[in-house]
């Protein structure tokens, strides 16, 4: 009996790699995103911080120097906390996207993987009715042997 061939096995395995690469652009952009994440808590923290170490120094003696600079770095982390607000939201269109393009991936390749399931199961069918066939004779003709007197019957 001739064995299985699905004519479309070499679509299927570029699929699959397609589906790893979008997975591992997916991995990397996340990656990206928890970073951006990561750098605006740094930024906020140290913006606490320095909210704290104002709140303090008003209670005692003021260096107006020391309160003007404190203001100003409070101010200029003001923009860097939205300036990383925004790398983080791009970030996460970007994380939005990849995810998009890995079930695209994902969908593509079932759709492949369905039908060589279907082939295959088709091919199963065929062989086992081939083999069927073949027993059936190999049944009908031992009968005969063994029964030389009922061969006019059949």
């Amino acid at each position: 009996m001739r064995k299985f061939h699905f004519p479309f096995n070499t679509l299927l395995k570029v699929r699959k790699e397609k589906e790893n690469l979008a997975q591992k652009l997916l991995l990397e952009a996340h990656i990206v995103m928890q970073e951006k994440l990561n750098r605006l808590e740094k930024f906020r923290e140290e913006k606490e911080k320095l909210v704290n170490q104002i709140r303090s120094q008003k209670s005692g003696a003021n260096d107006p120097l020391a309160c003007a600079s404190a203001y100003q770095y409070l101010e200029v982390l003001k923009e860097k906390i939205i300036f990383q607000q925004g790398l983080l939201s791009e970030a996460e269109e970007m994380v939005a996207r990849c995810r998009q393009n890995v079930i695209r991936a994902v969908q593509q390749r079932k759709i492949i993987e369905n039908l060589h399931d279907k082939r295959l199961e088709e091919w199963e069918y065929e062989v086992s009715k081939a083999d069927k066939a073949i027993c059936d004779e190999i049944a009908t003709i031992r009968y005969i042997r063994n029964n030389p007197d009922k061969k006019e019957q059949l």
